[in-house]
């Protein structure tokens, strides 16, 4: 046996990771029609997508919240209830107020005022379009206690006078009164019906309770806070570019109504307290003037002396400061029995009129400022909330100690009422020295002065709180108004066409992959290279040529042929320049293509002006004699067993001059053992004598042991692999032998490529020629694209 001593010239690195990228695309290039295909089906579920789904249009605006805090504690309590009346919410919580321009209640009022309860749209045959603002009919209900029912209408335009209602054949004239449940309606004409949409006008009338409708437009409603200011950017997504800007401009209309509100229901309350305090006083006052009068009448009195007067004076200044004393205790009594019923829990405080007291004063206004944020949280979230609890805590705990506060103002207040009435009663000692009637004069006089001061007192309290109330000045200012987008903002054509794009590609490629992961067969060069060291001649590439399976005759410029010469090149090197070699050709299972190569390596070599001999000494399962359409019954087991010659047995191949075949002859039933035979090597002896190339086509060397016993007899050893049908693993069996050297010069073919489309093209044996270019080097067939991408080939065996 002749040594091992061919081996392939050294790739660079360069080159071999070039060899590897490439052969990376191209283990997936077979599967490209799929992708491709793929791709196209998932653009067309966009476009179906697109064509069905309602666009999106989307508005902006801002608003600034005028957040004033108010000043210290130096201010009097008078000017910070004031600024309370003003600005209710005092300094605002932007959170809170972020959760209130979301909340029900705003967006409720917004679809009332927009009247969104009933909705209108013009049905087509893709899809329906919300109509706002130009729907040129009108539902008009005869019933007030519809507003809290849901229900649709379809309704089918029959002409410019009149309708159907659900697919019921009874046709209705607009303006016409029709029953529809448990209610009477008439629909109106508002605008020609000639231009709408369809040929025949049909459109869909919802109509919704505004609560519901309210929910629906929460989640197309979005408000965020501008880092470090207090401006509120407010957003929102709807069908129709006309409504989403209404909606917008209306919310932040209605929430400076419901602040006002609030400032109005404050001011309420504390006039309230006044008016009820001016109706006592009043009471009081009118009753002193009718006693004075009377009495002066009756006594003839109208005038008194200077120190009679003077005495007066001191016990008036005493006694009205008592009575002022009197009249603040009466309102600390009355907020105190105020904060401690529990009816007011969830109510403000009135203010203090006229208490210059700050502490109680910045008490009052952050009870009544959480108060406020209470009731606007209570707007969005349940009593139960652990917002509102926490609320509930803070208020207590503030209500515990405005009382506290009260108490000790009260005590102060005891003291100086106590020391004034003392004064009071010393300077009323001296008035008693004065005769009696000129006393009395005065003392009524004294106690009509005090009425008419407090009155007077109050009343300027309430035209200042009335004043405060009936000012219009808005807690918030429009920094941008609202503007709707131009074009939809969803869906995004180019997100969506990119997205179905990549899942229509990604779906084969991963099915491609997992294929791949699992595919334990040979499918390129690359994988041989990857698990053997046994030298690689050449590829075959696959071919649908019906001269199969004898492609090597005179002339031939196919592609295949040419794929053959170069086999001939470097199997002339690997042997080294032997004279009249013997090559046998085996595989490791039957299939693989050894005798297709068997017998086009044998025309090739003929080809070549060289007298080749063919051997078919696969004789258990023999294909050359049968493939090149040469039916004998005498061959190689008739020589061994005696009966005939080998002169008799040699048979010459019409398509190829200098081709000859030896054919099997009948199938032994002991085929190892007629391999055993002296006659065998007079076969090769003689064949060596007579012919200048012998290939012998021999059983795969995974099954029997054919192979190696001829290839003691051999000068080269060809192993066929088949490119998706040998199996990787049987490499690591070509491998051994080659190391083992139980083959002379053994050498690899890769049969069956299905994309190899020229010399040098993807595998990175430079042959000379570039792939896929109109060279004219070979007679290729033209085909199709579509049979080219789709088309089922026919296989070597």
């Amino acid at each position: 046996m002749a040594d091992n001593s061919f081996s392939p010239e050294l790739i660079s690195d360069t080159q071999q990771n070039s060899l590897n990228i490439k052969d990376f695309i191209l283990k997936y290039l077979k599967y490209l029609p799929w992708i491709l295909l793929c791709g196209i089906i998932g653009l067309a579920f966009a476009y179906t997508k697109l064509r069905y789904t309602v666009p999106l249009y989307s508005a902006r605006s801002s608003m600034l919240i005028q957040n004033n805090q108010l000043g210290g504690g130096s201010a009097s309590s008078d000017s910070k209830l004031g600024a309370l009346f003003m600005n209710p919410s005092g300094g605002m919580n932007l959170n809170n107020e972020m959760l209130i321009l979301q909340s029900k209640p705003m967006l409720k009022r917004v679809v009332q005022n927009l009247n969104l309860q009933t909705q209108y749209y013009s049905v087509g045959n893709v899809k329906s379009s919300l109509l706002y603002k130009n729907n040129p009919i009108e539902l008009v209900p005869l019933d007030t206690a519809y507003a809290n029912t849901s229900f649709a209408l379809d309704v089918q335009v029959v002409d410019n006078n009149s309708f159907t209602i659900n697919n019921d054949p009874k046709k209705h004239v607009f303006g016409e009164i029709f029953p529809f449940g448990s209610f009477n309606y008439k629909i109106l004409k508002t605008g020609d019906l000639s231009h709408v949409g369809s040929e025949v006008p049909r459109f869909l009338i919802t109509h919704n309770p505004a609560s519901s409708v309210a929910d629906g437009y929460r989640g197309a409603l979005n408000v965020s806070h501008a880092e470090g200011t207090d401006v509120l950017n407010l957003a929102a997504t709807t069908e129709n570019k006309d409504l989403c800007a209404d909606i917008l401009t209306n919310i932040m209309a209605v929430y400076d109504s419901m602040n006002i509100e609030d400032r109005n229901r404050i001011a309420q309350i504390t006039l309230q307290f006044i008016d009820d305090r001016l109706d006592t006083i009043k009471k009081d006052l009118s009753g002193v003037e009718k006693n004075l009068q009377d009495f002066m009448e009756k006594n003839s009195l109208y005038d008194v002396d200077a120190q009679a007067s003077n005495y007066l004076e001191r016990y008036d200044d005493y006694f009205k400061q008592q009575t002022e004393s009197n009249v603040k205790l009466s309102i600390i009594n009355w907020l105190s029995s105020y904060l401690s019923n529990k009816g007011n829990y969830d109510k403000i405080v009135p203010t203090t009129l006229g208490i210059e007291e700050p502490a109680l004063a910045e008490y009052i206004l952050t009870y009544n400022k959480l108060q406020l944020e209470r009731a606007a949280a209570l707007k969005t979230v349940p009593e139960g909330n652990p917002i509102i609890q926490k609320m509930d805590a803070s208020l207590d705990k503030m209500r515990r100690d405005m009382i506290e506060v009260l108490s000790n103002i009260k005590s102060s207040y005891s003291l100086t009422a106590k020391n004034l009435k003392a004064n009071t009663e010393s300077a009323q000692s001296e008035l008693q020295s004065m005769p009696n009637k000129t006393r009395q004069l005065l003392e009524i006089k004294r106690r009509q002065q005090i009425m008419q001061d407090l009155f007077s007192f109050l009343l300027q309290k309430k035209i200042e709180v009335s004043i405060s109330s009936a000012s219009t000045i808005s807690v918030s200012r429009v920094v941008e108004p609202a503007v709707a987008s131009y074009t939809p903002v969803s869906p995004n054509k180019r997100s969506v066409y990119m997205m179905f794009l990549l899942i229509g590609l990604a779906i084969p490629v991963g099915i491609a992959a997992i294929i791949e992961l699992f595919n334990d067969k040979v499918n390129s060069i690359t994988d041989v290279e990857n698990l053997t060291q046994t030298p690689i001649i050449g590829e075959i590439g696959h071919s649908d040529s019906e001269d199969l399976p004898l492609v090597m005759r005179n002339n031939s410029r196919k592609f295949i042929a040419e794929q053959f010469r170069i086999i001939r090149t470097n199997l002339q090197f690997i042997l080294n320049n032997v004279n009249k070699p013997v090559i046998i050709v085996t595989s490791t299972f039957s299939g693989e293509g050894k005798s297709f190569v068997s017998t086009n390596l044998g025309g090739v070599m003929a080809l070549a002006k060289k007298k080749t001999l063919v051997m078919e000494f696969d004789i258990r399962k023999p294909k050359v004699a049968s493939g090149l359409g040469i039916h004998v019954r005498k061959g190689i087991t008739n020589f061994i067993v005696g009966n005939v010659p080998l002169d008799e047995l040699i048979i010459p191949v019409e398509e190829v001059p200098d081709l000859y075949l030896l054919p099997c002859g009948p199938v032994p039933p002991n085929p190892a053992e007629l391999l055993l035979s002296p006659a065998i090597k007079e076969l090769f002896e003689y064949a060596r004598k007579n012919f200048d190339t012998i290939i012998v086509d021999t059983a795969p060397v995974g099954v029997v042991s054919d192979a190696l016993i001829l290839g003691e007899l051999a000068d080269g050893a060809v192993y066929i692999i088949r490119q998706g049908y040998t199996y990787k693993k049987q490499i690591a069996f070509i491998e051994d032998m080659y190391r083992q050297k139980k083959l002379p010069r053994q050498s690899i073919i890769i049969n069956d490529i299905k994309h190899v489309r020229g010399y040098g093209g993807y595998y990175g044996y430079g042959y000379g020629y570039a792939s896929g270019k109109k060279s004219h080097y070979f007679d290729e067939q033209k085909k199709s694209l579509l049979s080219g991408l789709f088309g089922k080939k026919k296989r070597k065996k």
